[in-house]
């Protein structure tokens, strides 16, 4: 799955930024194959990533809130065996929110020119085919790719301590205590060339060395002077599988709500864009 749009909801929720490693003592560790190399991969198997592959189907609602108030939230429904996804938001949110600006490679605001209204997408993340309806009415075909990226974004967000694939090797670690005393390892390190990640952005993973719970990320994007920061919190285990359902950053929030894995998924909810996806 390529994963390359993480931070289209990390700028369409207004992220604060900070100092790549403030607030804590660190000590750097020995970056042995057992301790640094493989990193990635020990917290994936922390998180049930081999229950994650007989996951079949997910169901979950992505919500966004500043100062409390909720300014943003979509649905999706993914059928992981076939890929078949559907995704709903309101479509002047949607409309506003920063994609990938074709001509610069960065992320921004672009504001589409959408009409008002539910905006319903009914596509396949496996052939990046589908179709996109605003109140029922359908919308031109410019508009899957973009759907797409936010779907893969939200994805990824939600998803990155088991999509490990292309994660970097050669990272170094960290012995650290936070301001808390709480004592902590970060693992800091880019993606792989080629594995859907800006090679160039700089990336902390925060977690706890004896559970291997992530506490916080921190990713530094190229050709940006700011730090993101995300506290996670709220851990929950689903059929084996641990997920981190809130991502904290000052006065801002994504929480993952209502979610499930409810095996076999009706027809129409990936083919009827007036299904109703609330009442099953």
């Amino acid at each position: 799955m390529s994963m390359d749009v993480w931070r289209v909801a990390a700028v369409c929720v207004g992220l604060g930024v900070s100092g790549w490693m403030t607030g804590c003592a660190s000590s750097e560790r020995p970056n042995t194959p057992k301790e640094g190399q493989s990193v990635m991969e020990r917290i994936a198997g922390a998180y049930g990533r081999d229950y994650w592959e007989a996951v079949e189907s997910m169901r979950f609602y992505m919500a966004a809130r500043e100062n409390g108030v909720e300014v943003a939230r979509y649905s999706h429904v993914w059928d992981r065996r076939t890929g078949d996804y559907r995704y709903e938001a309101d479509a002047s949110v949607f409309a506003a929110a920063p994609m990938l600006d074709d001509k610069t490679g960065t992320w921004q605001p672009i504001t589409l020119e959408l009409p008002p209204g539910r905006l319903v997408a009914l596509v396949n993340l496996k052939s990046g085919h589908g179709e996109v309806f605003i109140d029922g009415q359908p919308q031109g075909a410019q508009l899957v790719r973009r759907v797409i990226e936010r779907i893969q974004n939200d994805l990824f967000i939600l998803l990155q301590p088991l999509e490990v694939d292309g994660a970097a090797r050669d990272g170094k670690l960290y012995d650290i205590r936070l301001k808390d005393g709480t004592l902590a390892r970060v693992y800091r390190f880019h993606y792989a060339e080629g594995a859907g990640i800006t090679g160039d952005d700089q990336w902390a993973v925060f977690y706890d060395p004896a559970s291997l719970r992530i506490l916080a990320t921190k990713v530094k994007p190229q050709n940006q002077a700011g730090v993101v920061t995300m506290k996670w919190g709220r851990h929950a285990v689903i059929n084996g599988v641990t997920f981190s359902l809130e991502r904290v950053m000052g006065d801002k929030s994504i929480t993952f709500e209502g979610l499930t894995m409810p095996g076999d998924l009706p027809s129409e909810v990936f083919a009827n864009p007036f299904a109703d996806m609330y009442g099953w």
